[in-house]
C-alpha cells in the first residue's frame, strides 16, 4: 500500500469515512483499515504502559515523602570540605547478589514465547519481522535430594496374534546397575568429604521421596573404595620413596575394638588412633590416613618397609611425641616450631615479659619463612641461614639464661616449655641445616581436621573393615584435592573404567588419570 497510516491528511480520512458509510469501500481500503487497527492497538498498549509507570512513580514518591527522591527538591546537606578529596569507599569483595554466571551447575530450561516465534511478523506494528536476541535469564533456586532418582519408562509392545513382546532398550548413557557412578561418588563426598552421617542423609533422602538406607550408602562407598584399592597401594609405594614425611595422630573410635578392650588384659594396648602421613612424589603431595590401633610412628614403619634400598635417610617432621620415633628406621627428626610457640602462648599470662620476648623472635622467624615462597630448597636454606640463624641464636641464648640464672622456676609452665625446646634443639633447627626442611607441621595439622570433622559427626566406625574403607577414601580424596582435581570427577572415572584401573593403577593416580582417560577415548 502506497499510503501509510501516519500520513493520511484530513481530506483522505473524510473520503474513507464516506465510502465506509455508503458501504462501497475499495480494495485498498481494507488493507488501510488493517494497518490502522494494528497501529491503534499498538499505540493504545504503549499509552497504558506509560500511565501505569506514571502511577507507580507517583505512588513511590508519596510513600517516601514529599520531595524525597527528587534531587531538585532535596535540601543540600552540609558536607565536610575534606570529603571531596577522600576516595570513595569500595564495597568488600564477596558481598552482593550472585549473577547467573555464578551457577555453572544450573540446569538450563528454554521457555518459548506462547504466541510468536522468530520470523513472524510483529503483532504490534505489523511491518517488521521478529528475530532472536539474547534470552532473558531467570535463576530459580530450589531444594532437591542430594542423590536423585530417575524413572525410565521403557516402552513395551506385544503382538496381538503371536504375543511376541518388543521392549525399548536401556539408555546407552546408563551403566549396569541401579546406582550409577555419580550416585556412589556423591555418597562418598557427603560422608567422607562433608562429614554427613549416613542416618542424617537417609532422613533427608526420605523427606525428598528418594529413599537411600544407611546400609545401602555403605555398599555404595565400598564399591568406590574397591575400585581405588590398588591405586591406594601405588600411592603407598610412591610415598615410601619420599625425602620428607609429615606425620601426626588424633583420636578415632572403632566399636569392634572398644568391644575387644573389655576382654584385654592389663598391659595390652587399648588405644585407637587416626594417623595422617604426608609424603611427596616428585612435586605431588600424597596424603595417607590410617585408622586403627597403630599410631603414626608404627604406620610410618610399615610405609618405610616399602622404601627402596640405598636411598638417603628421609626427613621426618612432627611433634616431639615418642610414638613418632618408634618405627625402627633411620630418619632425620625435625620438630614443629608451631608446637613450641603454642606452649609459650599458653603460659604468657603468668610470664608476660619473658614470653613476649620469645614470641617476638618466633614471629620474625616465621616472617622470614613466608618470604621464601617461590624459592628452591637451596635458596630457602641460604636465606634462612643469612636471616634466621641469628634469631635462633638469640633465642637459644635467652632460653639458656632464663634457666641457668634461675630467672624462671624449672618446674613452672614456662620452665617446662623452655626445657622442651632446649632438649630437642637440633630438631628445631633442621630448617637451618637441611634443604627443604619445613619450619612446622601445620600442613598436616590442617589435613587432620578432616578426621576431626568425621569424629564430631559420625562419632565412630563399626569395625576394622569400615575403618579401612575410610582410610582409602579419605586418602584419595585429600590427594585429589591437593592435586587441584575435582574428587567427584575422579571417583566417577575410576568406577567407569574399573577394569583398566585394576590392570594399570599407576596410570589412575589423582594427578594423571585424565591423561589415561584421553588415551582410552582416543583408542
Amino acid at each position: 500500500m502506497s499510503q501509510r497510516t501516519g500520513r493520511l491528511n484530513v481530506s483522505q480520512r473524510e473520503a474513507l469515512i464516506k465510502r465506509l458509510e455508503r458501504r462501497s469501500p475499495r480494495e485498498a481500503d481494507y488493507r488501510l483499515l488493517v494497518d490502522l487497527l494494528r497501529h491503534g492497538l499498538c499505540s493504545l498498549e504503549q499509552l497504558r504502559r506509560k500511565e501505569a509507570l506514571a502511577d507507580q512513580t507517583q505512588e513511590n514518591g508519596e510513600r517516601r515523602g514529599d520531595g524525597e527522591g527528587n534531587p531538585d527538591l532535596e535540601e543540600p546537606e552540609d558536607k565536610d570540605p575534606g570529603d571531596e578529596d577522600r576516595p570513595e569507599k569500595k564495597p568488600r569483595r564477596g558481598h552482593g547478589r550472585l549473577g547467573s554466571s555464578a551457577y555453572p551447575g544450573a540446569r538450563n530450561v528454554t521457555v518459548p514465547h506462547p504466541q510468536v516465534k522468530a520470523g513472524d511478523r510483529c503483532p504490534c506494528c505489523g511491518r517488521g519481522r521478529l528475530y532472536e536476541k539474547k534470552a532473558k535469564e531467570l535463576i530459580s533456586v530450589m531444594a532437591s535430594a542430594p542423590i536423585e532418582a530417575v524413572r525410565y519408562l521403557l516402552e513395551c509392545l506385544r503382538c496381538s496374534a503371536c504375543q511376541t513382546t518388543f521392549s525399548a532398550q536401556r539408555p546407552r548413557e546408563l551403566l549396569p546397575g541401579k546406582y550409577q557412578p555419580s550416585a556412589n561418588a556423591g555418597v562418598v563426598m557427603m560422608k567422607y568429604g562433608l562429614g554427613v552421617p549416613s542416618k542424617r542423609l537417609e532422613t533427608w533422602q526420605a523427606y525428598c521421596g528418594v529413599p537411600l538406607p544407611d546400609a545401602t550408602q555403605f555398599e555404595m562407598s565400598e564399591k568406590v573404595a574397591n575400585c581405588l584399592r590398588r591405586v591406594f597401594e601405588v600411592m603407598e609405594k610412591l610415598s615410601a620413596q619420599s625425602k620428607l614425611f609429615h606425620l601426626d595422630d588424633t583420636a578415632m573410635a572403632i566399636l569392634s575394638q572398644i568391644e575387644e578392650n573389655k576382654s584385654r588384659r592389663e598391659g595390652d594396648r587399648y588405644g585407637m588412633h587416626a594417623s595422617g602421613i604426608l609424603a611427596y612424589h616428585e612435586h605431588h603431595p600424597i596424603y595417607l590416613y590410617y585408622l586403627g590401633r597403630q599410631h603414626a610412628g608404627e604406620n610410618l614403619h610399615a610405609l618405610l618397609g616399602k622404601r627402596a634400598p640405598g636411598l638417603d635417610k628421609p626427613l621426618q617432621m612432627g611433634d616431639a611425641s615418642q610414638c613418632n620415633a618408634k618405627h625402627g628406621h633411620q630418619t632425620i627428626e625435625a620438630f614443629c616450631q608451631a608446637h613450641a610457640v603454642r606452649k609459650f602462648k599458653d603460659c604468657r599470662q603468668a610470664f608476660l615479659w619473658e614470653c613476649d620476648t620469645i614470641l617476638s623472635l618466633f614471629k620474625a622467624i616465621f616472617k622470614n619463612d613466608r618470604q621464601t615462597k617461590g624459592m628452591t630448597d637451596e635458596q630457602r636454606l641460604a636465606f634462612h641461614q643469612q636471616h634466621s640463624q641469628i634469631l635462633m641464636d638469640q633465642l637459644y641464648i635467652f632460653l639458656t639464661l632464663l634457666i641457668e640464672k634461675r630467672l624462671v622456676e624449672p618446674n613452672s609452665s614456662l620452665g617446662k616449655a623452655i626445657r622442651y625446646m632446649l632438649k630437642r634443639w637440633d630438631g628445631f633447627t633442621r630448617f637451618l641445616q637441611i634443604p627443604g626442611a619445613p619450619l612446622d607441621n601445620n600442613i598436616l595439622e590442617r589435613a587432620l581436621k578432616q578426621l576431626v570433622l568425621l569424629r564430631k559427626n559420625i562419632l565412630f566406625f563399626k569395625n576394622d573393615h569400615g575403618a579401612r574403607i575410610a582410610s582409602i577414601l579419605l586418602s584419595t580424596l585429600a590427594t585429589t584435592t591437593a592435586a587441584g582435581e575435582n574428587p567427584m570427577d575422579y571417583f566417577q572415572a575410576v568406577q567407569i573404567y574399573a577394569d583398566d584401573v585394576h590392570e594399570h593403577p599407576h596410570l589412575w593416580l589423582p594427578w594423571n588419570y585424565r591423561e589415561r582417560m584421553t588415551q582410552i577415548k582416543a583408542a
